[in-house]
């Protein structure tokens, strides 16, 4: 049996950045070690009831660490539009 390492599918970090000011879209971004399947983002505004679920995009990223080894592990980003002085709930999540 093969031993599943479940720290490899958890974010290492999520950064938001904010994309576009004049429509107030935000980027959330995380990295993992392995391939996310289905990354999602929800987000609710502070008075409502409702999450509101969007998908992240994934691609395949390369480095090199401080010996000298490749290391390849997994972008995710998404770009969401919010209302702007509204406060916010979020969470990432893997569907997968």
């Amino acid at each position: 049996m093969q031993n599943f390492d479940i720290s490899k599918y958890k974010p290492t970090s999520v950064t938001v950045t904010m994309y576009d000011t004049q429509d107030s879209v935000y980027g959330f971004t995380f990295n993992t070690v392995c391939k996310p399947l289905c990354p999602v983002i929800r987000i609710k505004k502070q008075d409502d009831s409702a999450w509101t679920e969007y998908p992240f995009e994934s691609y395949e990223a390369n480095t090199v660490d401080e010996n000298g080894q490749d290391v390849s592990y997994y972008i995710s980003k998404v770009k969401v539009p919010l209302e702007r002085n509204s406060v916010y709930s979020y969470f990432v999540l893997d569907k997968g």
